[in-house]
């Protein structure tokens, strides 16, 4: 699902209306991927956001949910892409998406719904919020291309 919306969007008012992206991350340099999902916290600065993932190593330990504030991921030295995938309108969204995240199983942990990394973790997040209509679809007009950080911004 590319949270693209075919139907009528109900208007949403600028002020509160802010980006959630798909997010992709270098732990550290030439290190392991980590998937993320990136919300704007102030529509106007993007350059504050929330930023939610699972963290550890499942063989060891269920990996941890982790939210932080963060820079949006292009600016930061881990970021590697980031690509729309929705919105979320209202001021309560941080703890919306929160306590959504926290009730997803999370890889390492026992059960068949165990996802088996973060990639797959971010998948189903993504999923759920849409389906509790805490993510909302893109416009048919939003664009949706990944965003690569530039190289050479170490």
């Amino acid at each position: 699902m590319d949270g693209r919306n075919t139907k009528n969007t109900p208007h949403i008012d600028p002020r509160t209306r802010h980006l959630v992206y798909q997010a992709t991350l270098l732990v550290v340099p030439h290190g392991p991927i980590r998937h993320a999902i990136y919300v704007e916290t102030v529509a106007s600065c993007p350059q504050n956001g929330a930023l939610f993932y699972v963290n550890g190593i499942p063989s060891v330990r269920p990996m941890e949910l982790r939210c932080r504030t963060a820079l949006n991921p292009l600016l930061s030295a881990s970021g590697v892409s980031i690509r729309r995938i929705g919105w979320v309108s209202d001021e309560n969204h941080f703890d919306r998406v929160r306590d959504l995240c926290e009730t997803l199983p999370r890889p390492g942990q026992e059960g068949p719904e165990s996802p088996g990394n973060c990639e797959e973790w971010t998948r189903i997040a993504i999923s759920q919020l849409f389906k509790a209509g805490i993510l909302l679809p893109l416009r048919p007009e939003d664009p949706t291309d990944t965003i690569h950080r530039q190289q050479g911004r170490d």
